[in-house]
């Protein structure tokens, strides 16, 4: 008995190979194992022992800064409920945006980390913290973009240590963008392609990594102590390591009805 692609396969009228979702994943190697926590939270805090309250002053500090440089620029700031499609939402504000390119708007969220927690033991003056990963409910906050080459984008940073990133790029959406400064003619589904031009023309490009000068992120520590200009980390500082990664059946997806990130 014959499958639903042998049966379509006389009638398929455009076939499309191209990455769907890429995701670029940062961490900051320093907070990978329990003895490079001590050692950054000693630096950090220039305090003999390692205190989880210098993640917390990180944290907030994030948190205002990012705050503070949404309202200078009049970005919106939305606080995501719980079960939200948030690219439903987001759609509409892209909507709006008149710039060819930009930040579209910050949405935070409470969602699940693999972050470290602190066990606390004492005897007389003696303070010692045990350090170990565990799943706690914390903010993310999401940076929605568009950007000139990739389209409609969104960088994810976790609120709390280990301050995991993620960056999520559309294949589909960089494809669009790089025919039409080819002036190839196409009709585009949500997450794809109906019809093209000279379908059989392959488009092919670099993808350069860039990031933001001035977008708040997570401090080192040598901004804490000093009163000096910070230094921040940010994917070109390489303070965050970053990995590529393609989430699995997803290398040729035309859906019309792609899912949101949650």
């Amino acid at each position: 008995m014959p499958n639903v692609a042998e049966l379509i396969r006389e009638h398929v009228t455009l076939d499309v190979k191209c990455v769907d979702r890429l995701y670029l994943n940062g961490y900051v190697p320093r907070l990978q194992s329990e003895g490079g926590v001590v050692a950054f939270l000693r630096q950090a805090g220039g305090r003999v022992i390692p205190s989880p309250a210098v993640f917390g002053e990180i944290t907030t500090s994030f948190r205002t800064r990012l705050r503070a440089w949404c309202d200078e620029r009049e970005i919106p700031w939305i606080e995501f409920r719980k079960g939200e499609r948030k690219d439903d939402l987001v759609q509409k504000y892209r909507d709006r945006l008149r710039a060819a390119s930009g930040v579209v708007l910050v949405g935070v969220a409470q969602e699940r980390a693999w972050a470290w927690t602190a066990r606390k033991s004492q005897r007389g003056a003696w303070v010692h913290f045990t350090w170990q990963r565990a799943s706690v409910y914390v903010n993310h906050y999401y940076i929605y973009v568009i950007d000139r080459e990739w389209g409609p984008a969104f960088i994810k940073v976790c609120g709390y240590a280990p301050y995991a990133l993620k960056l999520c790029l559309n294949g589909h959406e960089w494809a669009k963008r790089q025919a039409q400064h080819r002036r190839r003619r196409f009709t585009a589904l949500d997450n794809g392609f109906l019809a093209a031009a000279n379908p059989a023309a392959r488009i092919r490009g670099n993808t350069p990594a860039r990031s933001s000068d001035d977008l708040p992120a997570p401090d080192t520590p040598d901004t804490i102590r000093s009163p000096a200009p910070a230094r921040r980390c940010d994917i070109r500082s390489s303070t965050w390591a970053v990995a590529a990664s393609r989430p699995k059946n997803n290398a040729a997806s035309c859906s019309p009805n792609a899912a949101s990130p949650r």
